[in-house]
C-alpha cells in the first residue's frame, strides 16, 4: 500500500487474513487498489477492493481500474474511500443521494 500511495501502479496483491468469529481462521484475499488523485494528479488516497478467493482461483484477476471506478460510481449500495489519514475523501452516488452530500 505505501507504494499505491508514493504513485507506483499496483495490479493486484495477495493477504493472507486472520479473521474473528466464534470459529476464527485466515482467508486468502485479493486486493486491487486503484489510487485516488486531487486536481493536481497527486495521490491522496486509495480504493482498495477485495475478494475473498480459494486457493483453486487465485490467479483470477480483477478487472481494470476504470472499471473498477465505474462500478464505485454507479454501485446500488454506498461505498466510500479514505486517504491515507483515514479521512473519508470520496463517496459514490448512492451515498450522494442518501445523505444529500
Amino acid at each position: 500500500l505505501e507504494w499505491c500511495l508514493a504513485g507506483t501502479e499496483v495490479e493486484v496483491f495477495n493477504v493472507l487474513m486472520h479473521t474473528a468469529g466464534e470459529e476464527p481462521g485466515q482467508e486468502n484475499v485479493t486486493l486491487a487498489p486503484i489510487p485516488k488523485h486531487d486536481e493536481s494528479g497527486r495521490v491522496v488516497g486509495l480504493i482498495i477492493p477485495g475478494k475473498i478467493v480459494t486457493s483453486s482461483v487465485l490467479e483470477e484477476k480483477f478487472r481494470p481500474a476504470k472499471e473498477l471506478q465505474s462500478l464505485f460510481d454507479t454501485a446500488n449500495m454506498p461505498i466510500f474511500g479514505v486517504d491515507d489519514q483515514g479521512r473519508i475523501n470520496e463517496w459514490n452516488d448512492k451515498i450522494a443521494s442518501l445523505s444529500g452530500f
